[in-house]
């Protein structure tokens, strides 16, 4: 008997059987996961199944079916087993043992046990409860049937594309009733090719209205060609995010439709210059984050009329001065999140005024190389609620500024200040001496920092878990005695 191509050198046992029953046992006698095996490789010699290799692959089918639907087949093996059948269709369709029978509509359907539960836990969860061979399931139609049939038996559904419309919706709906995702998802991507600009709105409604998860996402998809420089993408609780690079006719009539579910919205050059974001702007309702983050221009007329958020990106922007930052500030005043990062024009009367945000937990002005400890100051006066403060790279902060933050900021819990060379191990003792509730401490590329002075920083406080020092010339090795005192402490070196 021909040995089938390539198959792994710990089967090679297999080699000295002389029948197909004789393989088979050989393979049953080692463990299921050699027959498994051995079954994904012989699979891909298509000449071996064709000159007398199918009758240890019913075999296997045939055990490997009786296997899972007493429940004894682990879902890995069951998927792989699954996988290869899905990729070799063409080959094993004649092979392919049907040992459970369907009673649909009064039209009996026989199918793999292995291959139909292994889609669809609906459909696993009836064939562990069997009493026999026979199931019967009212109700359900025989056309959906055979078209999952033939997606469990090979991966998709050939002519699935010749449907109407509607009848893939209902394919889609089917698929979602029998938690058959990977079915819902081809359904859906062979109906992404109806949709088209007149239409997509009422099929994105639809979707969302009938609870058709994938059909939604679909059409997120759908929209970024149709959009020609926009995405948008579903959250988990049907809210979008949208980013936005231009803003077209049928990008913006559509946002505009769907304003009120969007939280999330990212806006890139040349979509941050167009006025005509203006009338998106006054329909964001639900808008919880902007982000305008790396754009060298805007419109000035929008920063009149920004949208209040919760969460706010402005880092690393070219056009960003106090003029238009403060004009943002006004529209926003319950920040929770403030990113104005690089932002290197902005004075103390754009500090001052990030200090009068009373609901601000995070700020990040990382590489505002104007930022001293006055600034430090101004902020601390009135930012007491702050958890997460990043100053990475503002090298005029220095010990003074640090203490004016664990003094001013005790709710403080995260503080980067990777890069601010001026510190010394003074600076970093007396701070965590002074912030109780300081759980994360980065300090990043401080050459002057010793192992010493992290010493002292783990006796003092009893709140950190973390002190990144990567960049400090501090060896691991010379941390390995805190470690081990204080198990809680982690040392990013």
């Amino acid at each position: 008997m021909r040995w089938p191509f390539d198959v792994p050198d710990s089967l090679d046992y297999g080699k000295v059987c002389e029948t197909p029953k004789h393989l088979f046992e050989a393979l049953h006698r080692h463990s299921v996961h050699d027959m498994v095996l051995f079954f994904e490789w012989a699979c891909k010699d298509h000449t071996w199944i064709q000159q007398g290799g199918k009758v240890t692959i019913a075999l296997l089918m045939s055990y490997f079916n009786q296997h899972y639907a007493q429940g004894k087949m682990e879902l890995p093996l069951a998927r792989r087993i699954s996988s290869a059948v899905h990729e070799h269709s063409a080959f094993l369709k004649e092979v392919i043992q049907e040992d459970i029978e369907f009673l649909l509509d009064e039209k009996s359907v026989r199918v793999s046990s292995l291959l139909v539960g292994i889609e669809s836990s609906e459909f696993a969860l009836i064939i562990a409860k069997r009493e026999g061979a026979l199931i019967a399931l009212q109700g359900l139609s025989s056309e959906h049937f055979l078209l999952t049939k033939e997606f469990c038996y090979t991966g998709e559904i050939v002519n699935l594309w010749r449907k109407e419309p509607t009848e893939i919706i209902e394919l889609i709906h089917f698929a979602k009733h029998w938690k058959m995702t990977a079915l819902a998802y081809f359904a859906a991507d062979v109906f992404k090719r109806y949709i088209d600009k007149d239409n997509f709105l009422n099929y994105f409604l639809m979707s969302e209205e009938r609870g058709l998860d994938t059909l939604s996402a679909i059409c997120c998809l759908k929209f970024g060609d149709l959009a020609g420089g926009a995405d948008i993408h579903l959250e988990a609780n049907g809210r979008l995010c949208v980013d936005l690079y231009v803003f077209s006719d049928f990008g913006r009539v559509i946002l505009n439709q769907l304003a009120s579910r969007i939280i999330h919205l990212r806006c890139h050059a040349p979509a941050c210059e167009d006025i005509q974001l203006l009338d998106l702007f006054h329909h964001l309702d639900f808008l919880d984050h902007f982000d305008l983050s790396e754009t060298g221009s805007i419109n000035q007329q929008l920063s009149l009329y920004f949208p209040s958020v919760r969460i706010l990106n402005l880092s690393n922007t070219g056009w960003l001065c106090d003029e238009s930052f403060l004009k943002i500030l006004k529209c926003s005043p319950h920040l929770v999140e403030l990113d104005i990062s690089g932002s290197s024009e902005l004075t103390f009367r754009s500090i001052g005024a990030i200090g009068l945000l009373s609901d601000l937990k995070k700020i990040s002005l990382n590489f505002c190389k104007q930022i001293q400890d006055e600034y430090v100051d101004l902020l601390g006066a009135s930012c007491h609620h702050v958890v997460d403060l990043q100053i990475e790279g503002c090298d005029q902060i220095t010990d003074k500024g640090l203490s004016t933050i664990a003094r001013q900021c005790k709710q403080m819990r995260t503080l980067n200040v990777s890069r601010c060379d001026r510190i010394t191990n003074w600076g970093v003792i007396d701070f965590a001496g002074q912030a109780r509730r300081i759980e994360s401490l980065k300090l990043c590329g401080i050459r002057g920092l010793t192992a010493d002075a992290m010493k002292q920083l783990a006796l003092i406080s009893d709140s950190l878990l973390e002190i990144d020092v990567r960049g400090c010339g501090i060896e691991a090795q010379e941390l390995e005695g805190i470690v081990k005192r204080n198990t809680r402490l982690h040392f990013l070196t």
